[in-house]
């Protein structure tokens, strides 16, 4: 809980310098979003295939920096979240990029990022793979944004007669704020 509150607290310090901005998304960016997905997943074990679907929880984060107010660098953790009697997660941490169309750093934006696929399912003897995801966005104000993301992460072991694997798709919808 500690370590929450002092990330909510660092969040708070730094939005509060966010106004003396002038609207320049140049320096230090931070910033974070919430909303709703879906998402299916394949998996084979010992030779059987199963698919699955399911509506998720969509999250992400991201901390870097923007070299100029239509272009911007950062590490990101983007996810999707599946509730029920237990809790799974399916996402990707790496790094990313997104790249708006106006100078001025405002209206349509595209992202996408490269990373390592993170699962927590039961089956926590797999290797992450490699993933990644795109996405698409527009801000709604100074620091809002609404932004759609497609993500793919995958996760493979080669065991004694079987390569077993799970590959997932997630799309995900968030209402982002960004700090800068």
């Amino acid at each position: 809980m500690r370590r929450v509150s002092v990330f909510l607290f660092s969040f708070l310090i730094l939005s509060a310098g966010s106004w003396a901005s002038d609207s320049q998304r140049k320096g230090f960016i931070l910033g974070g979003g919430l909303g709703a997905g879906g998402v299916t997943n394949t998996t084979s074990y010992s030779a059987e295939i199963w698919t699955w679907h399911s509506f998720a929880t969509a999250a992400n984060i991201k901390v870097g920096y923007a070299p100029s107010n239509s272009l911007e660098l950062y590490l990101i953790g983007s996810g999707l979240v599946i509730g029920g009697q237990i809790w799974d997660f399916i996402g990707v941490a790496g790094v990313g990029l997104t790249k708006y169309l106006s100078r001025n750093g405002t209206g349509l934006y595209f992202s996408g990022g490269l990373g390592i696929s993170f699962f927590n399912w039961e089956h926590s003897i797999l290797d992450p793979g490699m993933g990644f995801l795109f996405g698409a966005g527009y801000n709604l104000s100074k620091h809002l944004s609404l932004q759609g993301d497609i993500i793919h992460a995958r996760l493979s072991q080669h065991a004694e007669m079987f390569r077993e694997w799970e590959d997932a798709w997630g799309f995900g919808v968030t209402l982002n704020y960004l700090v800068f």
